[in-house]
């Protein structure tokens, strides 16, 4: 997709859409640290904390994943995944079993655990009724930074490997949703990650298709990585409990990595504030 073409029903839109909230706290300071950064990053930018961070252009856009990423559901989806295993009558799932296959496309993933391929779908239903992380809080300074981006005039977005009917419940009772100039769910499209189509659509939707290589995109999962290096942004990997994060450089070819998304987004506009 190029700027201005047709974006599959997801409008354009700027950062935070149409029904941006206050952003309370904080938000003068971005806008201060914005102003005082031109929005134009003319020399390479290095976050000191993070492994690799290193920017030689302004980022147009940045997408988050959600589960893990911006929510605190990762043990909530590992529960629901040692269920299913468990009602097939399958091994049980260890927690390095489950970090060695992970991938948010549950169909690779349950082929790579052993599901047999006719009761994938069944395992799906499964799954939905054992999952217990509907009302799971987001994690910490996740809100606060999404505000802070929005605030420094930076279209954010979210793709994620979830159904709609599940995320879009969560982004809403959170008032996510409010922030975000493009959404893409798991359900959307056939194609899942690490196929690239689904980050590229949300950075079409947020008006950058011509150039994703300033945009980033940050995700907890190797796929996530493989996806947005796939797709041409910067790839980021946010620490996850399931594996070690030199993995995102070993094995995804990750930009770099960072212990949360709050490390990363107070490391970035620190960075800018202290620009001349």
């Amino acid at each position: 997709l190029g700027e201005g073409e047709d974006r599959g029903g997801l409008p354009a839109a700027p950062p935070g859409g149409a029904h941006v909230k206050a952003a309370g706290e904080g938000r003068d300071e971005a806008v201060r640290l914005s102003s005082a950064a031109g929005n134009q990053w003319g020399r390479s930018l290095v976050h000191p904390p993070i492994i690799g961070g290193a920017y030689d252009r302004a980022m147009k856009a940045i997408l988050f994943d959600w589960d893990g990423t911006l929510i605190d559901t990762t043990e909530a989806v590992y529960d629901a995944n040692v269920e299913v295993l468990k009602s097939l009558g399958l091994p049980a799932l260890t927690r390095e079993r489950y970090g060695e296959h992970y991938s948010p496309n549950w169909r690779l993933m349950y082929a790579a655990l052993g599901v047999p391929e006719q009761l994938v779908e069944n395992a799906a239903g499964i799954w939905h009724a054992a999952y217990r992380g509907h009302e799971a809080d987001l994690l910490p300074g996740a809100y606060e930074s999404l505000e802070r981006l929005v605030a420094a005039g930076i279209p954010i977005g979210v793709v994620t490997a979830g159904d709609r009917r599940v995320v879009s419940a969560q982004l809403a009772r959170h008032g996510v949703d409010d922030l975000l100039g493009a959404v893409v769910y798991g359900d959307d499209a056939p194609e899942q990650k690490p196929h690239p189509a689904p980050l590229r659509r949300a950075i079409a939707a947020l008006g950058h298709a011509a150039n994703p290589e300033r945009t980033a995109f940050l995700g907890d999962t190797l796929d996530d990585v493989r996806m947005a290096r796939a797709a041409g942004a910067r790839a980021v990997g946010i620490h996850s409990p399931f594996f070690h994060p030199e993995r995102f450089l070993a094995e995804a070819d990750a930009h770099e990595h960072a212990p949360s998304v709050a490390a990363w987004v107070n490391a970035l506009l620190t960075e800018l504030a202290e620009r001349p």
